[in-house]
């Protein structure tokens, strides 16, 4: 950008530049089933939701840490939904009186268990 520009010029062309790459993000996923994208990169998430379509996020690397002790507990109070999403994409259908009984090798479980 030019130093000799006002902010609020800057602000206008930074802001146009965000709704050109935005509408060439829809515009390369339009018809897509599914959007996958990078865990660093959270656009993705945003252009499936205005397609409509699901999305997954995934990791260049696998994250060596386990979940913080109440997050299980929060993801299904706040988003019940997206909670029994990712229990049901690794066969748990509902979870037992005694606590989730799913397979420990899907991470997607054991990193919510």
């Amino acid at each position: 950008t030019d130093p000799s520009q006002s902010s609020e010029v800057q602000e206008r062309l930074a802001m146009r530049r965000l709704r050109l790459q935005r509408k060439a993000y829809v515009a390369a996923c339009q018809g897509a089933c599914c959007v996958v994208f990078n865990l660093f990169s959270l656009a993705g998430w945003h252009v499936a939701d205005s397609l409509g379509c699901p999305s997954v996020a995934v990791s260049p690397c696998l994250i060596p840490y386990a979940c913080p002790v109440a997050f299980k507990r929060q993801i299904r109070a706040e988003f019940p939904g997206l909670y029994w999403r990712l229990q049901s994409a690794c066969g748990v259908d509902a979870e037992p009186a005694g606590g989730s009984a799913a397979d420990p090798s899907c991470s997607l479980t054991g990193s919510l268990g």
